[in-house]
């Protein structure tokens, strides 16, 4: 589970921003909201953002995608940071990311520093003691080499194997990628915990409509889910079925008119049972946007409530009606003690409706641009006051909280 998210010079987050995932000692919904780590520390589930177009929120989920596609390119392509751009000095310095996280029991710090597609600086640290013990450092030597060094007190590697490692960890790879290349002999204590949580439990995020942030298609995410796992299809199913859609099957067929051997050549057929007296099958490319976005959705909460994942959905209200999207995050909490964490951004004004039904106070924060074009994050705890308010929905559209457009009549 994440603890919290640090970056400075990415995108629009010019100065240094913390998404914290730590909750208060509040205990309202507690069972549905809060993990208890080993240590103590107790950790959300769920966090919204809310702010004005172009305030920053899909930037601050882009840092995630970011470390998702860094920590996992192994062919080493061209991924690069993007640093704030309307300052000259600020321009030129490097992207710094600090994300502190736990697998397992194990508490570990993560620190990156990268300029462009070029990794200055990244090492990794267990914090199960209040000492940081750094498991593997990762510096820049000259132009086109870095230098691995690991802890010699936990890992026992060879110097061949070390150096290996530095000859094989390219500049715009992490080291967990240049990991995914090396077949040692033994597993790397606690490294290699590491290295499997990056693989497996950062879920790519879900953009607006049926494309991830990238722009690649959704679809065939799901459609490959539903057709190799059944126990995904048949959930699939049954939470569409939840959300009021008359579909009562989901099933891929072969498509003889595609010659490609692979997912493509599959068409995927939605049953919808009208007036509970007939049944019709519709292809995926007759469905709505919303219909094909519920069911990327409910792909989803079924990898987070099987695999433990972390995930984000940008401006989730797209194509959904509001009690849908309550219904969805309802859903997603709906299994206590959960270690899935679940991260959303929304113009969804009314959802605030919701805190201390659905909504913890300590899981809202908000985006907002300053003049300089930059983003400030803070969260709706720092208010003073906000205790004693019953319309948090209205303190927001009255300019409480800010994170509002300046609109100029």
């Amino acid at each position: 589970m994440i603890h919290y998210i640090k970056v400075r010079n990415f995108m629009s987050f010019k100065d240094e921003v913390c998404l914290d995932f730590e909750a208060t000692d509040d205990k309202r919904l507690e069972d549905y909201h809060v993990v208890e780590m080993a240590d103590g520390t107790r950790i959300l589930r769920f966090s919204v953002l809310y702010g004005a177009n172009a305030s920053g929120k899909t930037n601050l989920v882009k840092v995630i995608e970011f470390l998702r596609l860094y920590w996992s390119n192994v062919e080493g392509n061209k991924i690069r940071t993007i640093p704030f751009l309307f300052d000259e000095q600020t321009s030129k310095e490097p992207t710094e990311i600090e994300v502190a996280f736990y697998v397992g029991d194990n508490r570990y710090e993560y620190y990156l520093k990268m300029t462009g597609n070029t990794t200055i600086y990244e090492e990794l640290f267990l914090c199960n003691t209040e000492q940081q013990i750094s498991i593997i450092k990762r510096e820049r030597k000259g132009k086109q080499c870095s230098e691995i060094t690991f802890n010699p007190d936990i890992v026992d590697l060879s110097e061949p194997e070390v150096k290996a490692f530095s000859v094989i960890c390219l500049e715009q790879m992490s080291f967990f990628a240049a990991r995914d290349k090396l077949n040692f002999s033994e597993e790397i204590p606690y490294f290699d915990e590491v290295w499997e949580w990056t693989i497996s439990d950062i879920n790519h995020p879900i953009g607006q409509n049926t494309v991830d942030l990238y722009g690649n298609e959704m679809e065939i995410a799901w459609e490959e889910l539903i057709a190799e796992d059944d126990d995904a299809r048949k959930y699939i199913i049954d939470f569409v079925h939840k959300a009021d859609f008359n579909i009562i099957n989901i099933e891929t067929k072969n498509d003889n008119s595609s010659t490609e051997d692979n997912v493509h050549n599959k068409k995927t057929l939605f049953t919808h049972n009208i007036s509970k007296q007939k049944n019709y099958k519709l292809p995926s490319y007759f469905q709505s946007g919303g219909t094909l976005r519920t069911v990327a959705l409910g792909a989803l909460l079924y990898e987070a409530h099987k695999y433990k994942t972390f995930f984000a959905i940008d401006e989730i209200e797209t194509s959904l009606h509001p009690e849908l999207v309550e219904f969805i995050i309802r859903q997603f909490l709906e299994e206590k003690s959960n270690r899935s964490q679940m991260l959303i951004t929304t113009h969804y004004a009314k959802l605030l409706d919701t805190v201390d039904d659905i909504l913890r106070r300590d899981s809202v924060w908000f985006v907002e641009k300053q003049e300089n074009g930059s983003s400030e994050l803070y969260s709706l705890i720092e208010f003073e006051g906000v205790d004693d308010m019953d319309h948090l929905h209205g303190a927001y559209m009255n300019g409480r909280f800010g994170a509002l457009p300046h609109l100029k009549y």
